[in-house]
This record gives structure tokens, C-alpha cells and sequence, in this order.
């Protein structure tokens, strides 16, 4: 598939082209200061002249690096790149004609070419373009101002010059095709990353979808009780208004209408306590990453169990003394929901589920164990699996365990399971308290 250059990859391609140039302009000031011993061991006569001009190209080199930090400098990096090779090229050119064509220093041009293939991130046409220019240095002044006298030597450092703008322009001509396969690869990896976390949040919100369906009913005849408490309580007032009158029995009316009154007060603080666990564990406001109460997410959890553990699973809790924890409360809310349903499942008849909270160092962990009938040993390093479920088939979708362990992940913490079969089993959630704190 041919790479679509798009604002994206131009954008990425100027940042990288920035970042050559200013490691190109350290790297060539270095070099042309340091490559003054050779001209005091190679050129002695001329060391103060060469060292003079390489000073001045050093110091032209510095100043684009300095201009690449402002706002101009930082938007064109592929033209401070060019510049650069110029500067240096130029000042090797200078020293190269004082000393005639025949001069060894011409092996300095080579290796900026080079450079231009390997250090610099440019297109194809733009090595070739820069080769030719490092090439002319060489070429033009012999031509215009020199006289070849062995023509031989003159050929051959052509040829070597030539040569290795060949290597350079090829190098650079793969390099760029590596690097849009690469930009592109990891652009269709990062949407895939991207379409991965859709479906797993559609996922979990399928899920909770299905949990909350499966427990509606239960809710449901929890409202109810709870309503009737309150219906009851205030028919039992309106008839015991109609007798008192009859009978005028003050004291009598008086302490019944407290009672009835009571009843009435129970029936409806149970139901408001049913619908306000109901909105925390399903309410938009816990979304997303923020400070919020782990204890308030585990208890409306518990609520939406409903009437699957009354009168059959006794809930013991045990919880630690802590703030606000870092998290998306309307995720974990599905954890502990789908924790606490399969605990209850592994319960045939009668059982327990222990809920314990404690901290330990930065982390909070979170216990859920039941004494029910437990995994077997080598259905437990499968059990995170997508689709894998130890429930018949039709009562479960193997998705609740993946799910989870995927947000306790996004969490930046772990789910372990500990099982035992015929004795129960033990999910362990540890999780920083602020995951933002860690990288």
C-alpha cells in the first residue's frame, strides 16, 4: 500500500529535520574546530591561516543553531539543514583550493556527503540537490580559478566524489521510504490501539448493560418492598384517624400515628437508599479519571446485586480508613459488580462473601473472596481470557474476568485470583491510590 503524505507525517518530518539540523550544526563546529590538528601536522605552514577560516565556519555553524530555536528556525529545520552543509562545505572548499586540487582534504567533502545520506531525514531529491551543491564546491573553483596539471588525480577524486554521492542519494532514497513505512505502521497500530480501547469500552458497557438487566428484578422487588412498607404505614394512619374519632382515644391515636409514621419514614428512606446506590453506579458524573470515594462505588455494587444474595449470601465488610482514590469510579463499579455476581454464583446454596479493603504503601487493595466451589487449577490461567467461562453454556458470555482485568490494567494496577476448589475462591485488586503519580 503506497504511504498518503498527509499534515501529520509533513508535521513529524519538519520536527525530525529540526532535530538533524541542530545535531548536524554541534557536530560540524566540533569537527572543523577539531580537524585543526591535522592541519598543523599535515599543513604547519598554513595552520593559523586554516585555523582562522575554520573558526569563522564554526562560528557561522553556532549561529543557525541558535536560530534554530526561534519561531522561524523551529518551522524550517529542512532549510537549516541545507545551510549548515553549506557553511561547511564552503569553509572545507576554501581550505582545499589553497592548497590546489590535488589536496587530500577533498576526502572532507566526501564525508559531509555521507552525512547528507545517514545524519539528515531529507527526500531523495533533496540529497541529490545538496550532494550536487557539496560537489560544485569542489568542481567550480578548480575550473574557474585552478589549472589541472595531472589530470589523472583530478579524475580520480571526481570519481571518488561521485561515487559516494551515488551511496548518499541511495541511502537517503531507502531511508525515506523506511521512514514513511514506519510512520505509516505505527499510525495504523495506534488506530488499532485506539479501535481496540472503543470496543473494550463498548464492551464494558455492554456488560454493565446485561448486569444491570439480570438484576432489574431484583431492584425492582427492592423498590417494592420498600414502597409498601410506606403504602402500608400510610393506609395504617388514615384508619387509625377514623378510629381514633370514633373513640377519642388520644393517647392511643397518638402513639400509633408515631409507629405508622415510622414505618412510613423506613419505606421510603429504603427506597430513596435503593435508587441513590442505583445513580452512583450508573451515574455520568463518575466517568473518567478523577478523585472519588472506592468504598461508595463498592457499596451501590453490592445494592445492584440485589436480590441475588438476600437471604443466601451473607456480605461481611471490612474497610480501611482511606480518602479519595484516583480512578474512573464508573468502570470499577463494573468490576466489583462483576466480582460480586460471580461469588455469588460459585455459592450453590448458602455461603459467604468477604469484602475487605487495606492499604499498603501508595496501593489500595481489594479483596473479594467467597466459600463457594471454587476454580480448578488449570481452568485458572485462562480465566482473564476472552470468551472463556467455567458456567454452562448460556449463563455466562466469558467476557465479565477480561473486562476486568483490562480496566484494573488501564488502572496501572493488577487482578490476581486465588482458588481453591470445594473452599472458594479470592480476587485481589491492587491499585495505586493516585495513578496519576505513576508512570
Amino acid at each position: 500500500m503506497e504511504m498518503k503524505i498527509g499534515p501529520s507525517y509533513i508535521e513529524y518530518l519538519r520536527d525530525l529535520n529540526l532535530q538533524r539540523a541542530r545535531v548536524a550544526c554541534l557536530l560540524g563546529s566540533s569537527l572543523l574546530i577539531g580537524s585543526s590538528v591535522l592541519d598543523a601536522y599535515m599543513q604547519p605552514e598554513y595552520f593559523g591561516k586554516f585555523l582562522l577560516i575554520r573558526v569563522i565556519g564554526a562560528i557561522l555553524v553556532l549561529i543557525t543553531y541558535g536560530f534554530s530555536f526561534s519561531s522561524y528556525g523551529k518551522k524550517n529545520g529542512l532549510l537549516l539543514g541545507m545551510l549548515v552543509v553549506f557553511i561547511i562545505s564552503t569553509t572545507l572548499s576554501i581550505i582545499i583550493h589553497n592548497l590546489g586540487y590535488e589536496s587530500p582534504y577533498y576526502a572532507g567533502l566526501n564525508l559531509i556527503i555521507l552525512a547528507i545520506g545517514v545524519l539528515f531525514t531529507w527526500e531523495f531529491y533533496q540529497a541529490l540537490i545538496a550532494s550536487i551543491g557539496v560537489y560544485l564546491m569542489y568542481l567550480l573553483p578548480i575550473l574557474v580559478l585552478g589549472e589541472i596539471v595531472d589530470f589523472k588525480i583530478f579524475v580520480n577524486n571526481n570519481l571518488f566524489i561521485l561515487e559516494t554521492i551515488i551511496i548518499a542519494v541511495a541511502a537517503s532514497y531507502f531511508s525515506s521510504n523506511l521512514r514513511k513505512r514506519d510512520f505509516e505502521s505505527r499510525h495504523r497500530l495506534a488506530d488499532s490501539v485506539k479501535e481496540l480501547k472503543s470496543t473494550q469500552a463498548q464492551l464494558v458497557h455492554s456488560a454493565k448493560l446485561a448486569s444491570v438487566g439480570e438484576l432489574a428484578a431484583g431492584v425492582a422487588h427492592e423498590l417494592n418492598n420498600s414502597l409498601d412498607i410506606a403504602i402500608l404505614a400510610n393506609i395504617k394512619i388514615k384508619k387509625m384517624l377514623k378510629k381514633a374519632g370514633e373513640k377519642e382515644e388520644l393517647k392511643w391515636f397518638l402513639d400509633e400515628t408515631k409507629r405508622g409514621f415510622g414505618n412510613l419514614n423506613e419505606g421510603l428512606a429504603r427506597a430513596q437508599n435503593v435508587v441513590r446506590n442505583l445513580l452512583t453506579f450508573s451515574k455520568k458524573d463518575s466517568e473518567g479519571f478523577h478523585h472519588q470515594d472506592i468504598h461508595e462505588g463498592i457499596e451501590s455494587s453490592i445494592m445492584v446485586m440485589g436480590n441475588e444474595a438476600k437471604d443466601r449470601v451473607e456480605i461481611h465488610k471490612d474497610f480501611c480508613e482511606v480518602g479519595a482514590v484516583f480512578c474512573d469510579l464508573n468502570q470499577l463499579n463494573q468490576v466489583f459488580l462483576n466480582m460480586f455476581k460471580n461469588a455469588v454464583d460459585a455459592i450453590e446454596e448458602k455461603g459467604d462473601l468477604w469484602i475487605r479493603t487495606w492499604l499498603e504503601g501508595d496501593n489500595i487493595n481489594i479483596s473479594i473472596r467467597d466459600n463457594g466451589m471454587g476454580i480448578a487449577e488449570d481452568k485458572l490461567d485462562k480465566i482473564f481470557d476472552p470468551f472463556f467461562t467455567t458456567k454452562d453454556v448460556g449463563e455466562g458470555t466469558g467476557l465479565g474476568l477480561s473486562v476486568s482485568y483490562n480496566i484494573v490494567r488501564d488502572h496501572k494496577g493488577v487482578l490476581k485470583c486465588v482458588s481453591t476448589v470445594g473452599e472458594g475462591t479470592e480476587f485481589i485488586i491492587t491499585m495505586p491510590i493516585d495513578s496519576s503519580k505513576k508512570g
